[in-house]
């Protein structure tokens, strides 16, 4: 638990992963996916945008491409449900693909925890961020992290 905007629990999972010069993919479909995005970049990330229609949920079969292009990718970062937008992504299946490279899978779930079943350890989710102003229904100003045993080998190296 961190006494931070669900955008500080961002950071701090973000954060406790990355090496600067780190390859990241980061799937934007709306204002959270931006931001996150930027941040990782502002910690020195080479990160590829992968763009999606706003209102749109992220096309299984992109990821795969995207995964094959670049095995180097270290983070995935998605939200689970984009706030700005409602939009759900497949998460459970995005972490199918991830979860067969070193890549960690970091999900923002900030909206969505809380609301809808997210098996973070079942379905191979590294990272995720939850808030407490959303499903919690709690004021503003909490946020919960919590990594896998695959991203805690990374916290170990990561600068």
């Amino acid at each position: 638990m961190l006494s931070s905007t669900g955008s500080g629990g961002m950071e701090a999972l973000l954060v406790n992963v990355l090496n600067p010069k780190d390859k990241v993919l980061s799937i934007i479909n709306g204002k959270f996916g931006e931001r996150w995005a930027d941040m990782a970049e502002a910690f020195g990330a080479q990160v590829i945008r992968h763009n999606v229609a706003w209102g749109s949920a992220l096309d299984l079969n992109d990821l795969q491409k995207l995964m094959t292009e670049h095995p180097d990718i270290k983070i995935v970062l998605s939200q689970a449900c984009e706030t700005s937008t409602a939009t759900i992504n497949p998460i459970q299946q995005m972490a199918k693909i991830i979860s067969n490279t070193e890549a960690l899978f970091l999900v923002d779930a900030i909206t969505a925890l809380g609301a809808y079943n997210i098996a973070m350890d079942e379905w191979k989710i590294d990272g995720i961020v939850g808030g407490s102003q959303k499903a919690f229904m709690l004021p503003t100003g909490m946020s919960f992290i919590s990594f896998s045993e695959k991203a805690w080998k990374k916290i170990k190296t990561a600068t």
